[in-house]
This record gives structure tokens, sequence and C-alpha cells, in this order.
């Protein structure tokens, strides 16, 4: 998978899928899929990212708990085909003493073909069977092949127009790799990652794609991963893709993950995620993969340590928790329990209101990193419906005020052409792409930078654009771009204490009242249970 995950409130709208959460002892009865960013990658991507992968395998790696509750981890294509014989080896061994199954992704679409790009989906079919012969030469036995996004990729025009294939003819192309696979590991579970965003054009793609697949193939998907751009037209179309698969008995997972930035902001906003789509939208899905392709975070270990891989895990062990919200013109009340509706006392809950019409002042969002050591000028850059995100829920409307880069010597303001009072207001629709560039501006290689943006988006606006410090080379040709993707503006206008029968109350300030704001309620968690999201019924 690629950038289309991190480029990602909510039409709460529950689906009760699946899987039932426990009210005692482990949370629930959900697969737990871990994978993160072999050694092989991050040394050929020249990243500093989970710098301890190869601990994991040690028989006293500080994840007993976590190991203990993880059903499957995932291996990609590059480590499985190239990566050290000996730390292969090791991680097939230690996965087998660990009774933890091993999953393969890997793209099975054929490549070159007709329509297809080098992409993750697409694959040469020589490499797909070196792979394959490769790892079971190490004594590797994939119990899951996790297809790369054939239908997200296989049914995407190319950038002319042509080449848009049906999803039959996708489910068609893929049966050369997949006899590969039965060739090599006849009783592998073959199922689908695929990435639900805002578009229900792609939406359609994806249960299009499951009816294709069972009559090409002549068996159903094993699965159904969701990669998702976690926006709030995403998580609606998640319950749409949640009930397809639910009708057709086809078990569904999560990818849950956090933006990139810091390991802080990963591992805090994978958390957030987990209590989106099980408490906020209401899905209890088969398997939660808690899975990173970013540099971030950087260390998978001690599961005791917050910031790491295993312990986004090792929280989510812990049994739920449940929000019941009302509001009136100027309050809102709830309650705070666990899974069995017992009270929880004594909790802080954060209530916050997002501007979902675009109505309030501007916000100042923060893009932070440090300069590629090639960089020599870099420019600030607008995209609405290309180059990664599309306009896909309806008309955009946002507002981009003053944008200040800074360094340690250099700062920089930039004004977009067409502002009135330093703001520039963008709106626009889908067909109608918004590309813009500031002029360049020197930046100091290797160091730390931040860029502030002011801004207020629209809900409809959310992901369908985003604004990017982009760094230029010595051939002033771009070599790395930072992010911050359209959000509606949110304000956390309350912090509240549940009483002794987990009850809570707060008042609702005018001005969010005017707004026509969206209230909900977060509890972030403790040691003893899960985080929850709800907004008033």
């Amino acid at each position: 998978m690629g950038d289309l995950a991190v480029r990602r409130s909510l039409r709460w709208a529950a689906a009760g899928l699946v899987a039932t959460a426990a009210t005692t002892g482990v949370a629930h009865s959900q697969e737990i899929w871990l994978a993160a960013v072999d050694p092989y990658t991050s040394e050929a991507r020249k990243w500093r990212a989970s710098v301890d992968y190869m601990d994991l395998f040690r028989p006293d790696a500080p994840w007993k708990t976590v190991a203990s509750r993880t059903s499957v981890f995932k291996l990609g294509p590059a480590f499985s085909r190239r990566g050290k014989e000996e730390q292969l080896r090791l991680v097939i061994e230690d996965l087998r003493r660990r009774n933890i199954a091993l999953a393969l992704e890997v793209g099975l679409l054929p490549y070159p073909g007709s329509c297809s790009k080098a992409d993750e989906a697409h694959s040469r079919l020589d490499g797909i069977e070196q792979l394959l012969a490769r790892l079971k030469s190490h004594g590797g036995s994939p119990k899951f092949i996790a297809m790369d996004e054939p239908a997200t990729y296989g049914l995407r025009a190319l950038p002319d127009g042509t080449c848009s294939e049906s999803a039959s003819v996708v489910a068609e192309q893929l049966k050369p790799g997949i006899e590969l696979v039965r060739h090599y590991f006849p009783d592998a579970k073959i199922g689908t990652i695929e990435v639900v965003d805002a578009s229900p054009e792609r939406t359609r793609n994806v249960m299009d794609f499951i009816t294709a697949y069972q009559q090409a193939v002549g068996t159903p998907l094993a699965f159904l991963h969701v990669d998702m751009a976690w926006s709030s037209a995403a998580l609606n179309n998640l319950s749409t893709i949640a009930q397809r698969a639910k009708h057709d008995s086809i078990p569904t997972g999560v990818i849950y993950n956090g933006p990139p930035g810091s390991d802080a902001a990963w591992t805090t906003g994978a958390q957030h995620h987990v209590d989106q789509v099980e408490t906020g939208l209401g899905l209890k899905p088969d398997a939660a993969i808690f899975q990173t392709w970013s540099q971030h975070p950087t260390r998978l270990l001690p599961e005791t340590r917050p910031g790491t891989l295993t312990n986004v895990v090792l929280g989510y062990l812990r049994p739920p928790s449940r929000i019941t919200l009302q509001q009136t013109d100027d309050r809102v009340v709830g309650r705070l329990e666990d899974a069995s509706g017992r009270p929880i006392a004594g909790a802080m809950v954060t209530v916050t209101a997002q501007d979902v019409r675009g109505l309030s002042s501007l916000q100042s969002k923060e893009i932070k990193g440090t300069v590629p050591v090639d960089a020599r000028s870099a420019v600030i850059g607008v995209r609405i419906d290309a180059e990664g995100v599309c306009a896909c829920a309806g008309d955009v409307d946002a507002k981009i005020g003053a944008v200040d880069y800074a360094d340690d010597r250099v700062s920089h303001r930039v004004l977009f052409p067409g502002s009135v009072n330093d703001v520039r207001e963008f709106r626009t629709s889908r067909g109608k792409p918004v590309v813009i560039n500031s002029p360049a501006f020197s930046v100091t290689p290797g160091a730390g930078f931040s860029v502030a943006v002011q801004a207020t988006t629209t809900e409809q606006s959310d992901a369908a654009g985003y604004v990017a410090v982009i760094f230029l080379g010595e051939d002033k040709k771009g070599i790395k771009r930072q992010n911050w993707y359209f959000r509606p503006n949110e304000d956390p206008f309350g912090t509240v204490t549940t009483d002794d029968d987990g009850r809570f109350a707060s008042p609702v300030p005018p001005n969010v009242a005017r707004l026509g704001a969206r209230i909900s309620v977060h509890y972030s968690g403790d040691g003893d249970r899960r985080g929850a999201i709800s907004i008033p019924q």
C-alpha cells in the first residue's frame, strides 16, 4: 500500500458488523494482525523506521501480552524477495514458535499489461514466482495472501481517461497470479486489501469486484481488509462496504494506522481511528490490522512504552467503553459506561464542536518535519481534486489564509493570488482540479522546519485537497512533500468529569449553536479500558 492510505465527524451510522465485543477479560474476539516497515524497505528508503523490527523475533522480546493475542503477522513482497536470508528465516521460525500465522501482502495483477502501471497492485509474474519460491525455500508457509488493492488500482482509469477496465476483466487478470500462489501454497487463503475513501465510485468498484472475483476464480474472497482514507465520507462508505461483505459472508478487517509526523501523532491517531470505527461508527470488524508503512512509529517495542506500535495493540486489548449522548439547543448530556453497562465514574470526557459548514474563523494547522539534505528550495502548493486527492463527497469550499514557513535560518510567508484580506477562497468540484504553487524560496538543508497554515473548510471538503510544502533539489524538481489535508475546524470547548453514575453534562456555547456545528464527545480510555466516541442520537 502507499500514500492513498495516509490521505484520509462522521455520520455515525451503526452497521452491526460481525464480531461482538466481549464484556470481560480481553475486549473482543477479533483477529489481531500486525505489520510494519521491514529492514530491507527501511534501508532502501533511507528511513529510520521500525528500527527494532528484528527484535520482535527474539524469544525474550518485550511484547509477551500482544504476541500471545496476535493472530497473524504480515510480510511485504520486498522483504520476502530481497531481505537478508538470515533475517527472513528468523522471522519465519519465530512466528512458527509463537503460533502466529504468516501472511504475505503482494500485488497479483500482471505487469506489464495494456492498462497496468508500476504500482503496488501490479507485479511481474516471474517476480511473483521468485518471491513465493524463496519464501517456501526458507520454510515459510503463509496462511493468508493479501492481494494489494487490485480493485483500487485495476479499476482506476489512466490520467488520459483510457484503460478503464471492468471488474470482471480485473478479476480475470488475477488468475495467473492466483495459480502461482496455489502452486506453491495450495492451502493459503486469498483475500484483498482495498482503499475506502470519499468516492462513491470506488466503493461501487469494490463491491463489483467482490462479485466478479467469485465468478472468475470460483471461490469467494477469503477476506476484505479496508485501507481507510480517514474522512467523514470515507467512514460512511465503510459502513456500506461492511454491510455488503457481511451479506456475502466475507470476513472484514480495518487497517488502523495514524498520520505521519511523529511517533506520538501516529499512535494517538491510530487509537482515535479505533474509537471512530468501533464506537463512533458501531462496527466490530473480524480483523483489526495494526500496520505502518511510514517512518512512524519509529519503534515497535516494548509493548509497555507509549509511542510504540505494540503499545497501541496493547491498548486495543483492553475492554471497550461506550457513551450515550443527547443534545438540546444549549447543552449535551450523556453517560459513560463499560461494555456491561456499568457506569464509569470520575472519568474525564472532552466535548468537541466540528464546524462542518466551514463558517468559523481560520485556525492554524501545522506541518512539521526535517528539510531533506539535498533540498535547495521549496514552494507552498495547494492541490484539490488532483495529485492523490479526490473531490468525491461534493463541492469543495475551503478558505486558506497566510502560510508561514520557518526553519533554523529561513522564514517565509506565502499569500496565494486572489486573496482578499489575506484569505483565498477555493470553491470547486470534482473534475475541476486546482493546482497552485507559490514562487520558490530558499530552505536550510537538514534543518527542522514548521509550516503554519491558516484555514477553514467544510465537511464535504474533508480530504478533498491539501496544502503542501514541496522541497526542490538543485535541478528545481520536487524531491519530497509534506501535506496538511483539508479537515473541518474543531473546537474542544469543554472537559467534564463523570459522576458516580457515569453521567455528565456540558453547556453548548451560543457561537457553537449558531454555526450549526456537530457536537461529539470523546473519552480517551485509561489503563483498564479503551476509549469511545459518540455524537447525540
